[in-house]
């Protein structure tokens, strides 16, 4: 089993390769593993014949039953952006986020949720002499 990133942005990215190698009961420790032939991994013609070929188990054997009315909307965000890494390639690192929390829309203004004054005042660094008490 090997597996390696696509990418088909003009972006450097750490091009390694994992590999796994499975190994069956009752199969000779004598039978070498072959690895297969990854393809290019900027490949588009391949990753979208492959993703167009992806198809639901939705048979008599195997139902799919989903809700036909739309009673919730989902809010995601995902985030791209590059980091500098000096022990990378080319200095930046290739990063990415997506949240995993669907997003409420607060009701009303969030500004009027906060006191116009906090409840409890503060001293900054502890001091116990001629200090500014801040609000």
């Amino acid at each position: 089993m090997a597996a390696r990133p696509f990418m088909d942005a003009p972006v450097s990215i750490n091009n390694k390769t994992a590999t796994g190698i499975l190994q069956y009961k009752g199969i000779p420790n004598t039978v070498q593993p072959v690895l297969p032939q990854l393809l290019a991994l900027n490949n588009t013609a391949f990753a979208l014949s492959f993703n167009a070929k992806l198809r639901s188990l939705n048979t008599a054997q195997f139902p799919a039953s989903v809700p036909l009315k739309v009673d919730r909307h989902l809010f995601y965000t995902i985030g791209l952006g590059i980091n500098q890494c000096t022990t990378c390639l080319n200095g930046t690192q290739l990063i990415a986020s997506l949240n995993n929390i669907t997003f409420v829309m607060p009701q009303g203004s969030i500004y009027h949720r906060f006191p116009r004054l906090p409840s409890n005042t503060f001293q900054l660094h502890g001091c116990t002499t001629q200090c500014q008490t801040w609000h």
